[in-house]
């Protein structure tokens, strides 16, 4: 496992016992990556699987926040499908942001929850 999914486990982790087990709000991760071949896919994408789109989807009553996570490193940048995702979310006024730590997730989420 690289060192973006060991962020967002600890994220997940944090937001579970915080929120989530209060009945206060919902985590959800949409498995974008990894490679598969073709007919996986091509399946995938018929069931509604969407590239780039973000990892995180933090959800209270009425709101939806997204979040993409990626590492302090320099080259952990969105790709072209990522941004492209995220224009449209926006454009449907739904709030994107990237976290690169637990901290920066910890400190996001909180001020979503209790907006």
């Amino acid at each position: 496992m690289g060192a973006e999914s060991e962020i967002q486990k600890a994220c997940v982790d944090w937001f579970t016992l915080k929120y989530q087990n209060r009945g206060l709000g919902l985590i959800v991760s949409i498995p974008n990556e990894g490679r598969r071949n073709a007919r996986t896919g091509g399946r995938l994408k018929r069931m509604g699987l969407k590239a780039g789109f973000p990892d995180l989807q933090v959800i209270k009553k009425g709101d939806i926040l997204f979040i993409e996570m990626k590492t302090q490193r320099k080259n952990s940048e969105t790709s072209d499908k990522q941004d492209a995702v995220h224009c449209v979310l926006r454009s449907l006024k739904h709030k994107v942001i990237i976290c690169r730590s637990l901290d920066q997730f910890i400190s996001a989420v909180d001020r979503f929850m209790c907006s």
